[in-house]
């Protein structure tokens, strides 16, 4: 049960359907559900409601969640009730949207909650009898998210962490595929054999993903993003103390360590690092060097030579496929903080198996200079300044340098 009234449905109906009647204000809503819940599994069970508004859930009529009076977003829980296996309750949840959260969240509420460990829904139980006949199982798992609306946590809701365990208990050949819109945590990594990260695709993003997985097609996408191991391995930049709490005042403070940067600056090993991506082939990298980066002075200040690494890549596997050279710059010799590893360029070369062939990338001007605060300008900085090329952020195949003068 998930009633959410957020950003586009508060719009005005005449804006989305100029035939619809105005939608009604935004604190004017209300809604009631009835139903039954059957418990799996003879134990001890909480129920939770979460979200914003006053909303209240009743168990066979006795009140069990009383989630009114207070603004903001809440998540509140019963105590421990006690349920048998197969006997149906009777669940009523009364919802008012009086507390809206901002102009475009004028209410929400969803029903969850906790069972005794290892017990599984019958939905998923059906799912891990069929991988367990099967001779490859393949789960989908995804987060619900949208612009507006961000997620409270990096654990896959609904219990698909204990989903692809179940399915992977009863399968060794089980292949996880995520639809998530960022970085998920992945308790089960090191249980499945094949991890495939699809974000939110298309009508075809089936078609395509059967494509992949049948080898019709070789992979060779890269992660813009940086996965971490658990909630708080992250820099202090990116963790969100108040997350889905409505308005806040957030301090950065993290300064030019974002992202990738903020993980190498904090030490932090990260599950999967900005960049990561494999193939039905492999690949090797040599003969790295970096060249150009002169600009002229005085009355040559018009001549120019800009930056280019390149990089000879061989297919060292059995079959066709795309590889992303990754090109980044080191510490800068300059007096300010710069990161010890920033992105400088890339670029995508596609060998069939033995071919090789010679890149060049040309280098991000950015990534060879520092931010003037007091200037107000970008400078390059002369000297010496690493050039390292690689798979990844962290997996760094050959170093180089370039002398900027």
């Amino acid at each position: 049960m998930n009633y959410d009234t957020g950003f586009l449905s508060n719009f005005p109906g005449a804006i989305l359907n100029p035939s619809q009647v105005p939608a009604p204000p935004a604190d004017a809503a209300s809604v009631r559900y009835t139903g039954t819940i059957t418990a799996p599994a003879n134990g001890i069970y909480t129920f939770t409601l979460t979200g914003w508004g006053d909303a209240q859930l009743f168990l066979d009529g006795a009140l069990v969640i009383d989630m009114t009076g207070q603004p903001g977003a809440r998540s509140v829980s019963s105590g421990g009730v006690p349920l048998v296996a197969g006997e149906a309750h009777d669940v009523r949840i009364e919802f008012r949207a009086t507390h809206p959260l901002n102009g475009l969240e004028p209410g929400s509420v969803q029903l969850g909650w906790t069972h005794p460990a290892g017990v599984l829904s019958p939905a998923m139980a059906r799912a891990a009898d069929l991988a367990g006949s099967s001779d490859v199982a393949v789960v989908f798992a995804r987060t619900h998210e949208s612009e507006q609306r961000d997620r409270a946590s990096l654990t896959l809701p609904q219990d698909q962490d204990l989903l692809i365990r179940a399915v992977r208990a009863r399968n060794p050949h089980t292949i996880v595929v995520l639809a998530t819109g960022g970085p998920v945590t992945m308790p089960w990594l090191s249980e499945v054999p094949s991890v495939v990260q699809t974000y939110f695709g298309g009508q075809e993003q089936g078609t395509a993903l059967a494509r992949v997985l049948f080898g019709d097609v070789n992979p060779s996408g890269r992660l813009p993003i940086t996965y971490p191991t658990s909630e708080t391995a992250v820099p202090p930049g990116l963790r969100n103390p108040v997350a889905n709490r409505g308005n806040v005042n957030v301090t950065y403070a993290e300064g030019i360590f974002v992202g990738y940067r903020g993980y190498a600056n904090a030490g932090i090993t990260p599950l999967f690092p900005f960049g990561h991506g494999l193939s039905y082939t492999s690949f090797h990298q040599r003969g790295l060097f970096a060249f150009g980066g002169f600009r002229g002075t005085g009355w040559l200040r018009f001549l120019r030579l800009p930056a280019f690494a390149s990089v000879e890549v061989t297919n060292t596997g059995s079959r066709a496929g795309t590889e992303v050279v990754q090109i980044y710059t080191g510490t800068l010799p300059a007096a300010v903080p710069t990161p010890a590893k920033q992105l400088a360029g890339f670029a995508k070369v596609t060998l069939a198996p033995g071919q090789s062939r010679r890149v060049f990338i040309p280098l991000d001007e950015h990534s060879l200079s520092y931010w003037d605060a007091n200037a107000h300008r970008w400078v390059r900085p002369p000297g010496v300044v690493p050039v390292f090329a690689g798979a990844s952020s962290t997996d760094i195949r050959q170093t180089s340098a370039l002398v900027q003068r």
